[in-house]
């Protein structure tokens, strides 16, 4: 999938120069989204990782729906939290189909582009009707 392309992740470390720290999607509290950081050297290694996160539709739908869940009750409830995500949903999902390439995987990146741009909408409606 193009829309989650090109991220930089740490995946060989010394145990004792790296660190794992959450990076909470929807803007929340929860020990989610997780990424290994380091206080050494970071280098580049040649080739494509191939990662094939979910079997399927309903596998994607399952993960999203306990993260979300998860941001929200870690989330402070704002309407103007709630208001200023679907404001910037609006932009989100034309950047990632377009910008992200997210168009080019067909229906599948069409589906991730949505769901991703909606995330911090359905966490700020979680956390407002918990």
């Amino acid at each position: 999938m193009r829309v989650w392309s090109h991220e930089p992740l740490l995946r060989l470390f010394r145990s004792d120069r790296a660190r794992l720290e959450a990076h909470p999607a929807g803007g929340g509290g929860a020990a989610l989204h997780e990424r290994w950081t380091s206080d050494g050297r970071v280098g580049r290694l040649a080739g494509t990782l191939l990662h094939f996160s979910y079997p399927d539709v309903a596998a994607y739908r399952t993960k999203y729906d306990r993260y979300t869940t998860l941001e929200a009750q870690s989330s402070v409830a704002s309407p103007l939290r709630l208001l200023g995500a679907c404001v910037m949903s609006v932009a989100r999902f034309p950047w990632l189909l377009l910008a992200k390439g997210a168009a080019l995987d067909g229906p599948r990146g069409w589906y991730v582009s949505w769901h991703s741009a909606l995330y911090p909408v359905v966490t700020a409606w979680k956390a407002l009707f918990k």
